[in-house]
């Protein structure tokens, strides 16, 4: 996805437009792979959580942003800590909105293909978590009472695997 207006990732490139919904709260790992496309100088590429209303996206907080410099791919990574509902979108900042209303450019028979102005090149979203310290999770350690694990999260076993089944003659 190119993107040349931050309006885009109200409707078009978020965290949910691209099949990814937050199953649990916690902390989350981000990893974007992006570009400047067709820089005149450095294009900040931003990050926002947000949450859907309607058909767009509310991006209420930022809670990352790079300059991307050249047309070198880039990957970035930052953690953050999510709910169900959020949603994360990258965006661009400060680029200058291509002529006339930009929402015109949404249609994808009336695209920007020809415009000459810089934005950001959107490979790809990758979302991991939710991440814990600990495996397994507090949640299933407390569920798991009097259970003991050893330090991959594999259960320790108190027998011999088959020691406690009993031969039917």
């Amino acid at each position: 996805a190119v993107m040349f207006v931050d309006g885009g990732s109200t409707y078009l490139m978020h965290s949910e437009t691209e099949g990814y919904n937050v199953p649990y709260a916690g902390r989350y790992r981000a990893t974007i792979e992006g570009w400047a496309y067709q820089p005149r100088g450095a294009v900040t590429l931003t990050v926002y959580r947000g949450s859907k209303q309607a058909a767009a996206a509310s991006l209420d907080e930022l809670i990352a942003y790079w300059d991307l410099v050249g047309e070198e791919p880039r990957t970035v990574q930052f953690e953050t800590f999510l709910r169900p509902g959020d949603l994360l979108a990258p965006s661009l900042a400060e680029a200058d909105p291509p002529p006339g209303e930009y929402f015109d450019y949404y249609p994808p028979d009336r695209n920007v293909e020809n415009y000459k102005g810089e934005g950001i090149a959107l490979r790809s979203l990758t979302i991991e978590g939710p991440l814990f310290d600990d495996w397994p999770p507090p949640s299933a350690r407390k569920l798991l009472a009097g259970i003991e694990f050893d330090d991959a999260g594999e259960v320790i076993l108190t027998k011999a695997p088959y020691e406690h089944v009993v031969d039917v003659v």
